[in-house]
């Protein structure tokens, strides 16, 4: 094996930590791929990664992908023996418990090991941690969004990617599943991500629906929010081609149709 400087052995340890590939690393440093992964290895004390197998769904990869872009967060964990790439999905323990059981199958699916934590307010469950670690799957999240610190503000889609419908359309449904809500007026999903937001318009266009975009003013020092709403006249069109998989969205959505049809 090749002999490497000590700058590129930092170099592939960088990279490996940002979650690029072998490959891309490969490329990146024009370096045997066999080097790269013996540094790699033996940089996180393993003698290999833990490959995950992704859906054969575009769609339930949208899905995935929808729902850490909402309510997801990455950071690189350096305590104790669960040091790793630690990707986190918040949801609310009130109402999101069978979308939780849904959301952590989904990521068992994957061969992954799942993990949860019920965070406290004043005593009381106010919050579920789903989490994982995996470099692989922070390397499949990050080859469709990108993001810059704090992720909340500037997540978005890549725009070098060209993904097929059915991802967009699960993206879509993974993002109105954490984001989203259904209310009186249609249903509607807001973030302080601009381009996010932007993002799920395009989607909705797609499949034929205008939507509206507005900004939300907050007071004091706190960050705009955009939001985007689906009327009532596209919510079968919407329910159609996207829908929820959150069951509590999903009901109130159904309910929100029915009172419309009852008042044709």
């Amino acid at each position: 094996m090749k002999r490497l400087t000590k700058s590129q052995i930092v170099q592939i340890k960088r990279f490996s930590k940002n979650g690029l590939s072998l490959r891309k690393i490969r490329n990146k440093l024009n370096l045997p791929l066999s080097t790269i992964q013996y540094h790699v290895s033996k940089g996180s004390n393993r003698t290999r990664i833990k490959q995950i197998q992704l859906p054969s769904s575009d769609f339930v990869k949208g899905e995935l992908v929808g729902a850490f872009a909402g309510d997801g967060s990455y950071y690189y964990d350096t305590n104790g023996r669960r040091r790793g790439h630690r990707i986190t999905y918040y949801l609310s323990y009130k109402d999101d418990k069978p979308y939780t059981k849904y959301l952590s199958t989904k990521l068992k699916n994957l061969g992954l090991s799942v993990n949860s934590y019920i965070q406290k307010l004043d005593g009381n469950p106010s919050c579920i941690h789903l989490w994982i670690n995996s470099i692989e799957y922070f390397r499949f999240i990050r080859n469709y969004l990108c993001w810059e610190k704090p992720k909340t503000y500037s997540v978005r889609l890549k725009k070098d990617i060209f993904p097929p419908k059915n991802f967009l359309f699960g993206f879509a449904r993974g993002l109105m599943d954490t984001d989203g809500y259904v209310e009186s007026h249609g249903i509607g999903c807001s973030s302080t991500s601009k381009e996010l937001i932007y993002d799920l318009k395009y989607i909705f266009e797609i499949i034929g629906i205008n939507p509206t975009i507005k900004k939300l003013k907050k007071k004091g020092n706190r960050r705009i929010q955009h939001r985007v709403r689906v009327k009532k006249s596209d919510l079968v069109k919407y329910h159609e081609e996207i829908g929820f998989s959150n069951p509590r969205k999903e009901k109130a959505l159904l309910e929100r149709m029915e009172k419309l049809r009852n008042l044709t």
